[in-house]
C-alpha cells in the first residue's frame, strides 16, 4: 500500500467531488443518484490503479474513503463561507425568497441546523467514499488469472 499515492489519487478525488457537487448547474448530475459524490471516489481509485499498478480491495477502500473524508472536511470549511453545504443552500435559496422568509431562517437555530447539517454531509461524503472506494476496487482490481488443471 503507498500512502503518497492514496493521499494523491484520494486530494484528486475529492477535488472532483468538490466541482461536481457545488458548481451552479453541473451540481444537477446529483440528481441522478447523487452521481457528484461518486465520481470522485471512483476515479480517485482508477487513478490509483494507474499510478501505483496494482489495487487490492483494502487498497480500493481506502482511497475511497481518502477522497470522501477530504471532500467532506473541505466541504465543511467551505460551508462557513457559505460556498458548500447547507449554507451554500441557504445562499441560493435567498435569492428568490422573500426578506421576512430570511429573517425567520435566521438566528441560533439556523447556525446550529447549518453546522450540524454539514456534519451529516462529512460523514455522507465519508461513507459514499467507502462505498465508491469498494465498487472501485471491485471494478479496477488486478485480475487473478486461474490456471487449468490438465
Amino acid at each position: 500500500m503507498n500512502t503518497k499515492n492514496i493521499l494523491i489519487a484520494g486530494l484528486v478525488g475529492a477535488v472532483i467531488t468538490l466541482l461536481l457537487t457545488n458548481i451552479p448547474f453541473v451540481n444537477l448530475i446529483n440528481c441522478l443518484i447523487c452521481a457528484g459524490f461518486w465520481v470522485g471516489p471512483l476515479f480517485a481509485t482508477w487513478m490509483y490503479k494507474r499510478m501505483s499498478g496494482t489495487l487490492s480491495t483494502k487498497e480500493g477502500i481506502w482511497v475511497g474513503v481518502t477522497a470522501g473524508a477530504i471532500a467532506g472536511v473541505i466541504g465543511f470549511l467551505l460551508s462557513f463561507v457559505g460556498a458548500a453545504g447547507f449554507a451554500g443552500v441557504i445562499n441560493q435559496l435567498n435569492a428568490v425568497m422573500p426578506p421576512e422568509d430570511q429573517i425567520e431562517m435566521g438566528g441560533i437555530e439556523a447556525t446550529l441546523f447549518n453546522v450540524v447539517g454539514t456534519l451529516i454531509g462529512v460523514l455522507f461524503d465519508i461513507v459514499v467514499g467507502f462505498i465508491a472506494g469498494y465498487i472501485g476496487a471491485l471494478l479496477f482490481k488486478d485480475k487473478t488469472q486461474t490456471q487449468i488443471q490438465p
